[in-house]
């Protein structure tokens, strides 16, 4: 078990595609408070929650198999350290299960415990990917942050 990193998974009945195209909607699972692009490696995109903001880029992209965004830059305002995020990575990884369901693998690279955010950020990442993501590969509407 990897105790530097924070872990989590959910399975979907949808194809491998419905997921990998639902995880790249950011605005439609994270955040509406999203600028920039996540189309091919390199391109760089900012998520911001009130006087926080993250900025990130994508690392790695396998279409409808893998995703994985480093954290560049960023401000959460109501931590002693707000850049505690940056030289983290967010990976998906996307995997068919017996043509029927599919596999999403969350996994935030250095969100460990003792960094100050690691129980507030895990208990969020669970609300965004259980809650609002899983709702949107199911249903094509999630619980996006909505725009300021």
């Amino acid at each position: 078990m990897d105790h530097k990193s924070y872990t989590t998974s959910m399975t979907s009945g949808k194809s491998a595609n419905d997921v990998y195209l639902a995880i790249k909607n950011i605005p439609g699972w994270w955040t509406e408070n999203y600028e920039g692009k996540t189309g091919k490696i390199g391109d760089e995109f900012t998520v911001t929650f009130g006087d926080t903001f993250i900025h990130l880029q994508l690392k790695e992209q396998l279409v409808n198999h893998k995703l994985m965004w480093e954290v560049t830059g960023g401000h959460k305002h109501f931590l002693e350290n707000p850049k505690e995020w940056v030289g983290t990575s967010i990976q998906f990884d996307i995997a068919n299960i017996d043509n029927e369901k599919t596999e999403i693998t969350f996994t935030h690279h250095g969100l460990a415990a003792p960094l100050e955010c690691y129980d507030i950020c895990t208990t969020s990442w669970h609300g965004y990917l259980h809650g609002s993501l899983k709702k949107l590969i199911e249903t094509g509407e999630g619980n996006a942050d909505k725009k300021e």
